[in-house]
């Protein structure tokens, strides 16, 4: 029997943390001065999706967010669609260098840390018997879902996005035990909304 075992205490999502509430008077990258900047670069706790909130409607325009990644690798992403809410990125960023929209944004918008994350692919031999324990503790306020993958995680070619990613669960606010028998090569930990609480995360695993 083998054990791996991760933590992960996020902090709060910080709606402006990246960039404070600005215009543009033309497509012209947003000044990072939020709380989480220093000297124009914004590092994120954990590496986690990225936000941009507006009051108003600035939904035609598309913001391209460049950063690093957990392996401190560059990354871009892009938002569109702002509408008096908050619209995440796709990828998780560990750190945010650039934020460029497309056109003039006439209504304040902010930039900040989102509510949600992903944790990076852990390999498993897909001969193992695998047993997961998530427990949810400190006031928790999320969601999270297990995902799992039979692709190829040490191919030059895989890619953490867009590789074959099946979940292994419903989604829940609870914390639970998911047991997989079906030879998967990877796994992965999502938190698809978060306000409060930490996570802990066993695998157990038996050839």
């Amino acid at each position: 029997m083998r054990r791996k075992h991760r933590t992960f205490s996020p902090a709060a999502l910080d709606r402006n943390g990246i960039s404070v509430a600005q215009t543009t008077g033309a497509a012209t990258t947003l000044t990072i001065t939020g709380d989480l900047a220093t000297d124009s670069v914004a590092t994120l706790d954990i590496p986690r999706k990225v936000g941009a909130y507006c009051a108003g409607d600035i939904n035609t325009v598309t913001f391209t967010v460049t950063g690093t990644d957990r392996m401190k690798d560059v990354i871009t992403d892009t938002i569109t669609g702002v509408n008096a809410s908050t619209v995440l990125t796709s990828k998780n960023f560990l750190t945010v260098t650039a934020v460029l929209p497309d056109a003039a944004v006439g209504t304040n918008v902010e930039i900040g840390s989102g509510d949600a994350f992903a944790t990076g692919w852990y390999p498993l031999d897909y001969h193992d018997l695998i047993t997961n324990r998530i427990r949810l503790y400190d006031t928790p306020s999320l969601s999270w879902e297990l995902k799992k993958t039979f692709d190829n995680v040490y191919s030059l070619d895989f890619d953490e996005y867009d590789c074959d990613s099946i979940s292994a669960g419903l989604a829940t606010t609870e914390s639970g035990t998911i047991d997989i028998t079906d030879g998967v090569t990877a796994l992965r930990l999502e938190v698809t909304s978060f306000l409060t609480g930490d996570i802990d995360w066993n695998i157990i695993t038996e050839p």
